[in-house]
């Protein structure tokens, strides 16, 4: 988190109910590199599906929801 505020990606808000903890915001700057890296993230996954036909695609998705439910249980934080 030090190094993220250092270059100017996220900033630490301090949350009004509980002044000992706090929120992390991505800066202008920050909000700028998620979006790149959306459209970076799209243009991979894409690419990388392209050898599957539609029905593949479907059942990788599937999967690949399953997986990340079953991560979501064990490791909820």
């Amino acid at each position: 988190l030090d190094r993220l505020e250092k270059k100017g990606l996220m900033t630490r808000v301090k949350k009004e109910e509980d002044k000992r903890s706090f929120r992390l915001m991505p800066t202008d700057e920050g909000q700028q590199m998620l979006e790149r890296k959306e459209v970076l993230h799209e243009r991979v996954f894409t690419d990388v599906l392209s050898v599957l036909n539609a029905e593949e695609q479907s059942q990788f998705v599937e999967l690949m929801d399953t997986v990340r439910e079953r991560l979501k249980d064990r490791f909820p934080y």
